[in-house]
């Protein structure tokens, strides 16, 4: 394992929030739907996709992520849901 995927509202702002505390934080999810060789089987609508691409973000979680880097996402992490809940 190597990314956790959170869901999140504003992805944008969390990513730029997540930078200001050191922590790195991005898309790493592609939809495979949308690539021209799978077109002609896309018929239907796929809200949950849709949704998922939508919100979703990674932060790392590999082997390289040590005890204080883990303590700094937690609290990144904890303190954007507090302003988000304020907000």
């Amino acid at each position: 394992f190597w990314a956790y995927t959170l869901l999140v509202e504003d992805v944008d702002s969390f990513v730029r929030f997540l930078r200001t505390k050191g922590v790195v934080a991005s898309k790493i999810h592609d939809r495979n739907d949308t690539k021209t060789i799978f077109a002609a089987y896309r018929k239907d609508a796929l809200p949950g996709v849709d949704y998922f691409d939508r919100h979703h973000v990674c932060i790392p979680v590999g082997w390289w992520v040590g005890a204080p880097e883990r303590q700094t996402i937690i609290s990144a992490v904890k303190e954007w849901e507090t302003c988000e809940a304020g907000a």
